[in-house]
């Protein structure tokens, strides 16, 4: 075999016998074997052509066949020569690669799922707030149009007060209930929001109780009330965020419904 590191260890054979020359490149002179292609060494091998010559050129980069026997076909991997090399047919992920990839997916998994839930506690919190904020809405909104008393109910029996509009709403926090002037009996408006999932609970205080007038201004739920409500109406929240884990909704002078974030502890 020629030396200088010209041909690697490679394996290669013809299905069919075939009669080639292994030569460096460049220089077929530098001949080292003829006979059967089977079981000559080199750097790797792309392709067998049907070509009436019978050349395979090798050298430590590249090697191709340039001309054999029409109908042999040959088969071998393509292993690495050095800087330049691409692989072929026997490319693949290195047991070192593989651990490497895995090691990198682990990390970015162990990154990725704490602020995964986060957003989900996150967003499960929105949803519950924006849901009681949308009942204290209905219920301003039917004020003023139905020019009668519509509450927003509070979750239990004393802040909804006794008369028949608060004993309409019993504990069912987060329902409206309206009660036209003249009528009798009440009419429900809206239905409590989904009872809340562990991990998101309200705050001690509960649900607050809202009832607003036909000029759609909110009042505490008491027969003599004439003062506008100001405070919170509810806290939702959960202990499993470290901030921002509490969403305060409440009311400014009777009509001006927010929610802001806070974080505190749970309830």
């Amino acid at each position: 075999m020629p030396s200088g590191g010209a041909l690697r260890t490679l394996i290669a054979s013809c299905e069919q016998r075939g009669t080639v020359t292994v030569a460096l490149e460049n220089d077929p002179r530098a001949a080292v074997a003829q006979g059967p292609l089977i079981g000559w060494n080199g750097p790797f091998v792309t392709e067998c052509l049907p070509n009436a010559g019978h050349w395979l050129k090798v050298s430590p980069v590249r090697a191709t066949i340039e001309g054999c026997d029409v109908g042999n076909r040959l088969h071998a991997p393509r292993v690495s020569t050095g800087p330049g090399d691409v692989r072929g047919f026997a490319g693949g992920f290195t047991l070192v690669e593989l651990m490497v990839t895995v090691a990198v997916a682990a990390v970015l998994v162990l990154v990725a799922v704490p602020s995964f839930n986060n957003m989900i506690l996150s967003n499960r919190l929105a949803t519950t707030a924006n849901a009681l904020v949308s009942a204290i809405n209905v219920a301003q909104i039917n004020a003023i149009k139905l020019n009668a008393t519509t509450q927003f109910c509070g979750s239990t029996q004393a802040l909804n007060s006794g008369d028949t509009l608060g004993a309409a709403c019993g504990t069912t926090g987060g329902a409206v209930y309206t009660r036209p002037q003249g009528a009798a009996g009440v009419t429900r408006l809206r239905v409590a929001p989904p009872g809340m999932v562990a991990p998101l609970q309200v705050g001690s205080a509960g649900i607050a109780a809202v009832r607003f007038s036909g000029l759609g201004v909110g009042y505490q739920p008491t027969a003599n009330s004439d003062t506008p409500f100001n405070g919170t109406i509810a806290i939702v929240c959960t202990s499993q965020l470290a901030s921002g884990n509490q969403r305060v909704i409440s009311i400014t002078a009777g009509n001006i419904v927010a929610t802001t974030t806070a974080t505190g502890a749970c309830p």
